[in-house]
């Protein structure tokens, strides 16, 4: 995975662990050496790194670092607007980071149409997209969470293809892309 961030640097993940590139050097980050790392993201001052465990919440000058374990692995890390962590989960739902503890919303407590979540994305403040796919069997839904409501979007209501869900995008003028596992975008 890669991560960005504003001021240039560039953020890698790995099987085996995650770096920065600064402009000049590559140098690792210790916390996540020999582990695979399935997302990156990064905020003015902290680096959220993502591996089979939990997170890792690293400051940007290294004066903190703080590991916050999970359910489940989280395949990806998003940042709201409003300074919410989210992480999409294999098997425990969507999780929120809100600064002091993990809330999940699952199958169970919400209207999120699987537990396993391959991407989460803010499309704009407080409008989350989250593809979620079947636990045991090819397919999945893609569905939008706002002001605490979900919305699935199935073949019978909405362009979706029900082929699994891998990755959610937006444009400038707000189309939502989706790439699936079997049925292009």
């Amino acid at each position: 995975c890669l991560a960005g961030a504003s001021d240039g640097v560039l953020y890698a993940g790995t099987l085996s662990g995650a770096a920065f590139f600064d402009g000049t050097r590559w140098t690792k980050i210790m916390e996540a050496e020999n582990q695979a790392v399935f997302s990156i993201a990064r905020s003015e001052d902290t680096v959220w790194v993502s591996i089979s465990t939990g997170i890792w919440q690293l400051s940007v000058n290294k004066e903190e670092v703080v590991f916050h374990p999970l359910q489940a692995p989280a395949r990806r890390i998003a940042l709201s607007s409003n300074g919410d962590v989210w992480a999409a989960t294999t098997g425990a739902g969507l999780a929120q980071w809100d600064g002091n503890k993990w809330s999940y919303f699952t199958t169970a407590n919400s209207g999120i149409p699987f537990n396993t979540v391959n991407w989460i994305d803010e499309m704009k403040p407080g409008l989350l997209w989250v593809a979620t796919a079947y636990p045991n069997a090819a397919g999945g839904v893609v569905a939008s969470f706002s002001d605490g409501k979900w919305r699935s979007y199935l073949t019978n209501n909405s362009g979706s293809s029900g082929s699994e869900p891998l990755t959610i995008a937006h444009d400038s003028e707000g189309q939502v892309w989706i790439g699936t596992r079997s049925q292009g975008i």
